[in-house]
């Protein structure tokens, strides 16, 4: 892994980190719960970001041409930029 993806990949989970860590509302015993806006489809995003970051180092480290390596390293950028829309877009509906 080189070092634009160890920055991606920590860019990534920071965004994500972080974002869950202010949302999260301590319950009456000091219990952590779900905010509100955390849905179904921020989890599902999640997951794709996930699978998709694992691809692209996958790619990153084979010795394929740069050519096979450029369409993981859009889709990688594409799905981490929709998912930080929607986790901003989620946090702020209501």
């Amino acid at each position: 892994m080189d070092a634009q993806e160890r920055s991606s990949h920590k860019e990534c989970t920071a965004i994500i980190d972080e974002a869950y860590k202010n949302s999260v509302i301590n319950g009456p015993r000091g219990e952590k719960t779900i905010p509100y806006w955390w849905s179904d489809e921020i989890i599902d995003k999640r997951k794709q970001c996930m699978e998709v970051r694992r691809w692209h180092t996958k790619m990153a480290k084979t010795n394929a041409r740069e050519v096979e390596k450029l369409p993981a390293n859009i889709k990688y950028k594409l799905v981490k930029k929709e998912l930080r829309k929607l986790i901003i877009q989620k946090g702020t509906l209501e």
